[in-house]
């Protein structure tokens, strides 16, 4: 008896099978997927777009197209660190004595200050009279008083040391006469939602000495106590910060005395803004 062969499938209903089983994969897997895909894409190119549109507002972010998004992020990375550096170099020239920042960031007593006030401006009149240097009468009683309307009296401890030390610069520097000096309110902050870094603490000066002695205070002001030997200046300031001037007048004292000059002068110290006490009385 011969046995019988199977049935033998036609390449054409193999190829149907085939077309069928991608025709399954494709409605049923691939094109949702594609689909899907497309969709995400679609909703992270309208996010994209968002964050352009909100970043539009920020300067450092005007002109950022997903172009060259990554060259600008390593741009603001560079200037991000240029601003570090900017600010540790800051900070060094502006630094004070570590006791006048442990009174500014300690508890305000008034008690203390006003002894401190006595003190430091019997020390300048007693520097002062030892330098025959005149002290015009009220030049001591331009150091920083209290006043109930302060919103920082802690801030008086830095004005009343960058005050003394602008004076005691000026009796240094062998000025003949110191006839004014009056504090000045710092700048109001122009962002009331920005705690500025540093706050300005300005005083006005005007005295009268040689050119020579003017010349030698002008270029003291902006060094440190510890530059002056490097610069040749025979001037002994150790703890000296660094001063800004920002506006200067300066003309003759009087027609019979041409080498006496008289200086009206603003000048600044910075300190950084304090942080707010363990507890204010």
């Amino acid at each position: 008896m011969t046995k019988r062969q199977p049935p033998s499938i036609r390449p054409a209903a193999l190829t149907l099978l085939l077309l069928l089983v991608l025709a399954t994969l494709f409605f049923g897997w691939l094109r949702p997927m594609v689909q899907q895909s497309r969709t995400l894409d679609d909703s992270l190119t309208n996010l994209w777009h968002q964050v352009l549109l909100t970043n539009s507002a920020f300067v450092a972010c005007a002109g950022v197209t997903p172009d060259n998004v990554e060259t600008r992020r390593e741009a603001m990375n560079r200037t991000q660190d240029e601003i570090g550096d900017a600010r540790k170099l800051i900070d060094a020239r502006i630094a004070l004595p570590t006791n006048v920042i442990e009174r500014l960031e300690n508890v305000w007593q008034l008690h203390d200050y006003q002894n401190e006030v006595q003190i430091t401006a019997d020390r300048l009149s007693a520097a002062a009279r030892a330098a025959h240097v005149t002290f015009s009468p009220g030049v001591t009683a331009g150091l920083p008083q209290y006043s109930a309307e302060m919103a920082n009296p802690r801030l008086l401890w830095p004005r009343l040391f960058l005050s003394s030390q602008v004076l005691l610069t000026a009796l240094e520097c062998k000025v003949s006469e110191v006839r004014v000096l009056r504090q000045l309110p710092s700048p109001e902050n122009s962002d009331p939602g920005q705690i500025p870094a540093y706050v300005e603490l300005p005083v006005h000066l005007e005295l009268a000495g040689s050119v020579d002695s003017l010349v030698r205070f002008l270029t003291c002001l902006p060094l440190r106590g510890e530059s002056f030997d490097a610069v040749g200046l025979p001037v002994v300031l150790t703890n000296k910060p660094s001063f800004f001037i920002n506006r200067i007048l300066a003309r003759k004292a009087a027609p019979n005395a041409p080498e006496l000059v008289n200086l009206e002068i603003g000048v600044s110290g910075f300190v950084p803004t304090p942080r707010p006490p363990p507890e204010d009385d």
